[in-house]
């Protein structure tokens, strides 16, 4: 019952970094540039260095999977209509994306703290600094151009319930090998870090802050990953 509470909490980090993005939204509008391309840091390391190393261990196919993902989503984008709507867009896609992701990481957090739960708290916590400021740049994005809360948070809920999902499969698919899912979902996670995120980033011609930005969102990420 306790490994089922903590998986809760800690699924609904992404709507609460959804829920703090759009309260906040105004104040910190001025900061939207510094948070893409942190957010596109913290994208490019989870799907890169993550993701596909995870996936290439038990698979050496994985680098040809994750081009096929990096084009099928290349393919994706250019198919949905290029209007003033494009980063709302871009947000549905990520959300789709990184929920693909937090099925298996809501699976790993759940059996990982049934193991050892002091274990699993630290995975939590480590889960939920990363959930947050994502929920907060996907729903801020897409509310900046729809201007609809509502919509906004209910995106952000069904990747929380998606993750939380992730410990009805861990009994289904204990044994299942994800290694090409998270190939593929790998190749288009980069896809949308390097030409949606970064690249809306960049639009601003404060290059050199964005790329900081960048790179302190995968040595904060890097840094996660050895606690």
């Amino acid at each position: 019952m306790k490994s089922l509470i903590l998986v809760f909490i800690v699924s609904l980090s992404i709507t609460l970094g959804g829920y703090l993005g759009i309260r906040l939204n105004g104040r910190y509008e001025k900061f939207m540039t510094t948070i893409l391309g942190f957010a596109a840091g913290v994208m490019f390391h989870v799907s890169a260095f993550d993701m596909l190393k995870e996936a290439y261990e038990v698979n050496s196919y994985a680098l040809i999977y994750a081009l096929i993902g990096f084009g099928g989503i290349y393919f994706i984008m250019h198919m949905l209509p290029h209007n003033h709507h494009k980063m709302a867009n871009v947000s549905i896609v990520s959300m789709i994306l990184l929920s693909i992701h937090n099925i298996p990481e809501g699976m790993g957090l759940y059996l990982v703290s049934r193991s050892s739960f002091n274990t699993g708290l630290l995975m939590g916590l480590a889960i939920i600094i990363h959930n947050i400021p994502m929920g907060m740049v996907m729903a801020t994005m897409y509310h900046d151009e729809t201007k609809d809360m509502q919509r906004s948070l209910v995106l952000c809920l069904i990747s929380s319930l998606l993750e939380f999902s992730g410990v009805l499969f861990s009994y289904a698919f204990m044994n299942a090998d994800f290694s090409i899912i998270f190939a593929l979902t790998s190749g288009a996670m980069v896809y949308v870090s390097l030409f949606d995120l970064l690249k809306e980033a960049l639009e601003d011609r404060e290059y050199l802050k964005v790329m900081i930005c960048f790179v302190a969102g995968i040595v904060f990420i890097a840094l996660l990953g050895h606690l």
